[in-house]
């Protein structure tokens, strides 16, 4: 819908404006369901997908997750497939909302539109030899101040972030990316491709044997910056790789 309206110019010259960015809700706890609308805290949509299909691409809509959300994802799940859109999490630890993976190795969280962006979610791996936690397959995605758990005592995900070559122009910043001592996960950041890739003041630890924390895998990147980072290998090999 476009609203029209007369101008100084001389009669007749009308100006278009696009329609207004909306606001939505998501909220496991907050007494709503995948149909209620999400407009309001009151009747936030229960999961993240829900919020995301009542949003319209490149209207600058943006998605409000609440503390104490929580989700688990049992397979391959195109969860943020509208383009231009902002998903920002509430709360501090793990009260932020925490997307939890478990049940099938190709348990997922995918991003596949372009320029959108993602603040503040916590990522948490319950399944051994997961493939990939997080695949970004489009371009200007922006990871800012997420948490990704990609290992403990008794699962590994093998990758925590994985790209396609059209994840160009990406940017993943003050993130904090961690597993265990225990060998299992290949890479943090395993790219594919993609140019003018940036990763910065993050924190990434885990032990990722030959391969390294962050890895360009089978296409090498162009103009990749890694800047303020700590990189930490912890496999006891003495060819581990920090990158």
């Amino acid at each position: 819908i476009f609203n029209y309206q007369k101008t100084g110019q001389p009669q007749g010259t009308l100006i278009k404006s696009a329609p207004f960015a909306r606001n939505f809700f998501v909220d496991s706890n907050g007494g709503g369901s995948t149909t209620s609308g999400g407009l309001t805290p009151e009747a936030a949509f229960t999961t993240l997908a829900s919020a995301v299909a009542a949003c319209t691409a490149s209207r600058g809509d943006t998605i409000h997750v609440m503390p104490g959300h929580a989700e688990t994802y049992t397979g391959a799940t195109a969860v943020v497939d509208v383009a231009g859109i902002r998903i920002i999490g509430y709360g501090w630890g793990r009260n932020r909302p925490v997307f939890t993976f478990g049940t099938a190795d190709a348990a997922s969280f995918d991003i596949s539109a372009a320029n959108v962006y993602i603040e503040n979610l916590a990522f948490v791996n319950a399944r051994d030899a997961q493939t990939a936690m997080i695949n970004i397959s489009a371009a200007d995605v922006c990871l800012k101040g997420c948490e990704l758990q990609t290992g403990d005592a008794t699962t590994q995900a093998l990758v925590g972030i994985l790209t396609t070559a059209s994840a160009d122009r990406l940017l993943i910043d003050d993130c904090h990316i961690h597993g265990l001592v225990t060998a299992g996960t290949t890479s943090q950041i395993s790219l594919v491709g993609g140019d003018s890739i940036v990763i910065r003041n993050c924190y990434i630890v885990g032990a990722c044997a030959t391969t390294g924390n962050i890895a360009q895998a089978t296409t090498a990147c162009t103009n990749l910056l890694i800047d303020n980072c700590t990189i930490l290998n912890q496999t006891a090999d003495a060819n581990n790789k920090a990158i």
